[in-house]
């Protein structure tokens, strides 16, 4: 059955507008397991999660930060360098991340894509609100995605550097195995 959100996107560019969305989600979740490494502690230790958990609930900008002010500890592992160009990333593209999530894609007669968008500034401590109506074409959707792809894949390396084996405990330890809906003891 085709859902009606499907009469008006190519199914190829839903496909890819939710691998970049959970691609960003995951980026996010390594970041905070870093952040909370990088802080000396170890998915294995009992007060992991409590950390992560906060870190993992930091604003966008407040994450940057703490991930930039960590900079020192990541030069000790050799990735000073890529922990910063990763803090250059995300104060650069946060903004694609929110329209990925919160803009409405519509298609167009023309054939590629636009995004309408609501940007909510402050001015003078007042609300004000700015639209962003924009073009997407395949060709910026494979570069936002090889990109986000590329910065995954960055942060896995960034574990593994601090050790080997570290990027899949900080997985185990943010998202525990779950007993499936219907009961079955081997669907973890």
């Amino acid at each position: 059955m085709a859902h009606h959100i499907e009469k008006l996107l190519p199914r190829r560019f839903l496909l890819e507008l939710g691998t970049y969305v959970q691609t960003c989600a995951h980026i996010e979740l390594l970041a905070c397991g870093l952040l909370v490494c990088l802080k000396g502690k170890n998915p294995s230790d009992p007060d992991w999660f409590a950390s992560y958990s906060t870190t993992r609930k930091l604003g966008t900008a407040d994450l940057r930060i703490q991930l930039e002010s960590a900079s020192s500890k990541a030069g000790d592992y050799g990735f000073q360098k890529d922990l910063k160009a990763l803090c250059d990333w995300i104060k650069q593209f946060t903004n694609n991340r929110h329209i990925a999530v919160h803009g409405a894609f519509v298609g167009t007669p023309e054939g590629f894509l636009r995004v309408d968008y609501l940007h909510k500034e402050k001015r003078n401590g007042n609300p004000e609100f700015r639209r962003e109506r924009t073009a997407v074409t395949p060709e910026i959707v494979a570069e936002a995605l090889n990109d986000a792809d590329r910065i995954y894949i960055t942060l896995m390396g960034m574990l593994e550097q601090i050790r080997l084996g570290l990027s899949s405990e900080v997985y185990r330890a943010a998202i525990p195995c779950v007993v499936h809906p219907d009961g079955s003891p081997n669907s973890q």
